[in-house]
Formats: structure tokens, sequence, C-alpha cells
């Protein structure tokens, strides 16, 4: 969902690494003839604003009314307020199980007259910041919102559209099996008081043994390719589906659009690639074991001295995991497996399901959330601390 992802392999890094981070118009379905094999250049987003204060790891930001930013270091246990120009001006809350106060701050959830809720794994709850910024003292838990899952440590964080309407990620749901390989779905519902908990759309998954496919020790978190989806606050769902790379659009559980195949080159599991990847995950970490938690405690480790007997794949799928977003304009943003000496690209698609445009980030950066007109990144140095910066989006 677009959602930022709650551990989307949160893979910790630095002097912080040393244990495991609390890491759909209805009708008959369009198709949509996506020529776009080389036909669009990647522009490479221009910078508006950068941050001069350092983080240990920005898990979200979201924007208030005024143009200030809410932004969660997961790391420090700290929300923090940022100015328009992103200088660090405040901070709310603190840590403890108090109204006012968290144990591990996550995600953020934007509700429609501007108040940010932040997702606290920690106590299982959410806690309201008004438009001025501060902790309200309103305290939302799942006995509230009757949607199953959303709160907790390994739950995807909620959204909220312009109507009101709470989306969250549902249950496993029973599938089939196609050519040898066993496929589930995991459901998309959509919560409101007047409408009730409805069943608004699905992803599929691959599983193995009866069970959803769970890493082990030796494998690596790109070894396999994921479905992934996000939601718009104007209800639109995205679906991303690597095998083959397309995109399907929902809109009130109704399949509105699915794109046809998108072309894409293949990028080659190189040592060098695999160079960049460690890096990026952080090879610096002081324990000899690199952890990170999924949902439904599900894990995976690995280890420093076995990073050359990883099981790897030659070639990537197209998208990374977790990474389809809901972007400026009610747009679909998917993030792509680029070659190691390459930026991160985005493949970016409307409601048609037409790629329109794809845009190339800074290296290494990496997507913490969106405002009306741009894309807030952050970026590590050679300490491994984080900046937070803001690029303009061209609304083509």
């Amino acid at each position: 969902m677009s959602l930022q992802r709650i551990f989307q392999g949160v893979w910790g890094h630095g002097r912080f690494r040393r244990a495991c981070l609390l890491t759909i118009a209805i009708g008959a379905m369009a198709q949509s003839s996506v020529q776009v094999a080389g036909a669009q250049a990647p522009i490479s987003l221009s910078q508006s604003a950068a941050s001069p204060d350092a983080r240990s790891y920005v898990s979200a930001v979201a924007e208030l009314p005024d143009g200030r930013l809410v932004v969660v270091d997961m790391l420090e246990r700290a929300v923090l307020i940022y100015s328009p120009s992103l200088d660090s001006i405040g901070s709310v809350g603190s840590v403890g199980q108090g109204p006012r106060e968290f144990l591990v701050p996550h995600g953020l959830s934007i509700a429609p007259d501007g108040r940010v809720l932040i997702q606290d794994v920690g106590n299982a709850r959410m806690l309201e910041v008004d438009q001025a910024g501060e902790l309200t003292g309103e305290v939302i838990t799942a006995d509230r919102v009757p949607a199953g899952r959303a709160f907790a440590v390994g739950d995807e964080v909620p959204v909220i559209d312009e109507s009101g309407r709470w989306y969250f990620g549902a249950g496993r749901i029973s599938g089939d099996e196609r050519e040898g390989v066993l496929y589930d779905s995991i459901g998309l519902a959509r919560w409101s008081e007047p409408g009730g908990l409805q069943r608004v759309g699905s992803r599929p998954v691959r599983r193995s043994g009866g069970q959803v496919r769970r890493l082990s020790e030796t494998d690596a978190p790109f070894s396999q390719a994921h479905s992934d989806w996000a939601v718009c606050g104007d209800g639109t769902v995205y679906v991303g589906l690597p095998d083959p790379y397309r995109i399907r659009v929902l809109v009130d559980g109704n399949q509105l659009a699915e794109s046809a195949q998108v072309e894409f080159q293949s990028v080659e599991v190189t040592d060098d690639w695999v160079d960049r990847w460690w890096d990026e995950v952080g090879e610096s970490t002081p324990s000899p074991v690199l952890q990170a938690t999924r949902g439904g405690g599900s894990g995976f480790a690995l280890r420093v001295d076995e990073r050359r007997r990883l099981d790897l794949p030659d070639e990537l799928p197209a998208m990374r995991p977790n990474g389809v977003h809901c972007g400026p304009a009610n747009r679909a943003w998917v993030e792509r497996y680029v070659d190691a000496d390459q930026p991160p690209r985005i493949d970016v698609f409307d409601q048609t399901g037409t790629r329109i445009q794809r845009f190339d980030l800074p290296m290494g950066a990496r997507i913490v959330g969106f405002g009306d007109e741009s894309v807030y990144v952050v970026v590590r140095d050679q300490f491994d601390l984080e900046y937070l910066t803001r690029l303009a989006v061209p609304i083509g």
C-alpha cells in the first residue's frame, strides 16, 4: 500500500544496528497498451530543500497543512517537527505509555482534515497530532477501529482516504496451484463507521509447503519477486504485479484497468550489485548478524561472513519489495531494481494503468513520504547518519 511499510526491510545501520529493528469505472476490464520500452527517458528529480540535521533512521514523513513536517526517527524513538525549509524546530511527545507518549513510533497516516496519526507499534495504537503539530492525547486502538491488524509490530500503516475511510492489510486468502507454484492472496480491507468492514482488493503471494514463503538464513531478500500495493487519498488502489511486470488499478473493489506487460531491462546480480546492496543495508553493523523482522513473526538473518554465500538469483525482478507507493496527483510510484552504478529509478503510472513518467532519485535515496508536488527521501553519509531531502516532482 502506499503506505510506508512497517519493516520494509528496515535494516538498521551504523551505531544503532545491534539488534533486530522493532524492523482498486466500474465494468469490464480495460487494458491499456503500454508501449514504453525505452520510450521515456527518466527525469532526475531536483532538490528543493535539504535538512542540515542528522537523524538515525527516518521511517516516515507527513506534511501538516501549514507546510511543516512531522518526522519520525524510529531508532531514536522520536517524533519531530520540521519547518518547510527542513530545519528541525521541535519535537512532540516522549517515550512511555501515557496518552501523549509512545514506545516505538514508526508510520504516519494523514486524516482528511490535516491531522496526522502516529503509528506506535510499541503500544499497538495510534496517537493524534493536531494541525498545530501538538499531540492531543487522543488514542486510537484496534478496538476503536475494528479492521484487524493495523497497529502492532509487523502491521502495515493504515491509509485514510479523503472520505475518512481506513484501509488495512487483511488476512491471507487460500489460493490455487499454477504451473507447480502455490499461490495465495493477501486481502486489503476498508473500514468506516457507516460502511463497516469491506474487502476492496488483494494481491498474490507465493507460498511453499502450504505456508507463505519465508526467507531462510541463506536467502537474500531480493531472491523472489513480490507483489505490492498502494492506496491513494481518493481511494484508488494500485497493485504492482512483478511476474510479468504490470500494474492493476482498482476503485471501490472493482478493477478499473490493468496495464499490458511493462517491458524492462533485466538487472544482473553481479558482485558490484551485491556490494552496493550490502552497503545500503549496512555492512558496518557492530553485531556479526544483520537481522530484520517481517509481519507475523517471521524473520531472517544474514551473517557478515556469509555475504558471498547468499542464495542469489541470476537476475532481479522488475520491482523492489515493498516498492509501490501513492505519489503526487494520486499516481502509483513503483521502485525499480537498477544496475549497481545507476540511481534509484521510479516508474509512475496513472489511473488508466499507463506508465507516464520515469524518475531518478539521488544515489542511495530512500523514500519516506510525499507532498502535493514533492517526494521526501533520506540519504546517508559516510557515518551512517541520515539527512532528509525534499525533491520537486513535475506533474505532467
